[in-house]
């Protein structure tokens, strides 16, 4: 019995360390989306008290394919479809919601893919009607997603050479700096400059960093929220930044805080920054980038932070250091977004 439990919890132990470094795309929250064959009259934009017999989607990598159509790269996502069995030219209907908490989104692209004629709604808005079968569309969906919850809502068609499937893939979102809830303190308090370990991520990396660099600091009245500052140019483009109430004075030095929220897990993000005379920017307790040169502050550079982001929501924190002139910074996430 004793080796049997032992056998059983090394078992355990070897799915869970797979599950760790599996591919992001091989273990998304599908499970999020449901289906049916009979919706309520209020599908499309209505809660779950609608009236209508919704289950749980059925998912796999190994979903049949229409006649003529090969999976190819870019279609890396699950196949979703419904338990029942769907007729020629019934339709299958899929929902589900995702939440994003970060102020406005600057922009927004849905990628997805369905066999069989389909129509996409967010937010009850109709997004897409296509009847290209096997096609990836790439939608901009910026003025439909809002902050907080977003519903989803798809109907697919079977036709007489397909299987009437839902691949869902991707959201990016761009979050513009002046517009997102940025907070800046230009002294930090003692336990806020202690040094912790960095919570887990699925890097499996550990460092120890202050802890100014991992959480927002609710309640702690020295933060406060950012003001535009004087945007930097480079190369003919023009880069919108952010300074403490009142800017930053020759020699000085500010913190700067985002919290980014998301329920999914992002399969990707990067950060564009420019800085204005040093900077060193951190994504939950772990640096990303520094840059201490003057002369190469000014340059933009995007930074690769997917190994650190979080299920659930990641800490942006810069620290800025100012040598002479007005001190600023420029810092925009992106994220992908699987479905």
């Amino acid at each position: 019995m004793r080796l049997r439990t032992v056998g059983f919890a090394l078992l355990l132990g070897f799915w869970a360390l797979a599950y760790v470094n599996a591919a992001e795309w091989q273990r998304m929250p599908y499970n999020r989306w449901e289906c049916t064959i009979k919706p309520g009259e209020r599908w499309v934009s209505g809660g779950k008290g609608d009236g209508s017999e919704w289950e749980p989607v059925r998912i796999g990598t190994a979903a049949p394919y229409p006649e003529q159509v090969e999976p190819a790269d870019q279609y890396r996502w699950g196949f979703m479809w419904s338990k029942e069995q769907v007729a020629v030219g019934e339709a299958v209907y899929f929902r589900r919601w995702i939440r994003v908490d970060a102020g406005e989104i600057k922009h927004a692209t849905l990628r997805m893919c369905a066999y069989g004629s389909f129509v996409a709604y967010l937010n009850g808005q109709q997004l897409l009607r296509s009847d290209e079968t096997g096609v990836l569309h790439e939608i901009n969906i910026t003025e439909f997603l809002k902050t907080g919850d977003n519903r989803f809502a798809i109907a697919v068609v079977r036709g007489e050479k397909n299987y009437g499937l839902l691949v869902m893939g991707e959201t990016e979102l761009t979050w513009p700096l002046q517009e997102s809830a940025w907070r800046t303190a230009d002294t930090l308090a003692g336990h806020e400059l202690k040094k912790r370990e960095t919570p887990y991520t699925r890097s499996l990396r550990r460092s120890y960093t202050p802890y100014w660099t991992r959480m927002p600091l609710i309640g702690n009245w020295a933060w406060t929220r950012t003001e535009p500052g004087l945007d930097l140019n480079w190369d003919d483009t023009t880069y919108p930044t952010i300074q403490p109430k009142g800017g930053m004075p020759e020699y000085s030095t500010a913190y700067f805080q985002l919290r980014i929220s998301f329920h999914e897990l992002p399969v990707s993000g990067v950060l564009q920054i420019l800085g204005d005379d040093g900077y060193e920017v951190y994504v939950n307790g772990y640096v990303v980038a520094v840059e201490k040169r003057a002369d190469k502050a000014y340059l933009p550079v995007v930074v690769d932070i997917t190994d650190y982001l979080r299920c659930h929501g990641s800490t942006i924190a810069a620290k800025v250091t100012n040598d002479w002139g007005p001190g600023r910074v420029h810092i925009q996430p992106t994220v992908m977004v699987q479905f």
